[in-house]
């Protein structure tokens, strides 16, 4: 049977997270970016690898540094124009693609709506513990954060909208005693995201 939008997104969650139990849902409100702590990214950070752009889903972005690309495995064959970094000295890795589907409005009430259904599937399926969920607004477009964590590793998952029809998903999954120290890095890499990215050749 073909996968749903919410299945192909909770077996995506289920390869980067692994096996969680109970779920923390946090509030619906629609919070603006200002209240994160991202970084500036300039070119010469330190934090951060050189520019990727990937031409035909018009989306670029910068990894932390030493990250590589590597080859996509099974887990990510639900994303189109996919791109992985993995750090390679450690487990630590992110990927970034574009998934078709996802709420046709984009008010607050149409994310939120898809929000509850996204995490519903994830609760549902006995996917994960949630340690915390938000929309928020970042750049033109507004981000679904899921953060999930156990003994071993924490994930950090954005779904990003733009327009209707297709949005885009970025992931960090890394050692739950890495997180912290790694932290800025990730929130810098987010900073650096870009799409859609017509103009800029990099």
């Amino acid at each position: 049977m073909k996968l749903t939008q919410f299945h192909r997104l909770a077996f995506v969650f289920l390869l980067l997270s692994g096996s969680f139990s109970t779920l923390h849902a946090q509030s619906k409100v629609l919070r603006t970016i200002d209240n994160m702590d991202i970084r500036g990214v300039e070119e010469d950070d330190p934090l951060l690898g050189k520019r990727f752009s990937q031409k035909e889903a018009f989306y670029s972005v910068r990894p932390p540094a030493g990250w590589k690309a590597q080859p996509l495995g099974d887990g990510q064959k639900p994303l189109q124009y996919a791109v992985k970094f993995k750090d390679p000295k450690t487990s630590d890795f992110m990927t970034l693609g574009l998934i078709e589907g996802g709420p046709q409005d984009l008010s607050i009430e149409g994310l939120s709506k898809f929000r509850g259904d996204f995490l519903g599937t994830v609760r549902k399926k006995g996917l994960g513990q949630i340690v915390g969920s938000d929309l928020f607004h970042f750049s033109h477009y507004t981000c679904l954060q899921v953060i999930a964590k156990n003994k071993k590793n924490v994930v950090l998952q954005l779904l990003i909208f733009d327009q209707p029809g297709s949005f885009l998903q970025l992931a960090y999954s890394v050692d739950t005693g890495r997180y912290h120290p790694l932290a800025r890095a990730m929130e810098a890499s987010i900073a650096s995201l870009e799409w859609p990215n017509f103009e800029k050749d990099h």
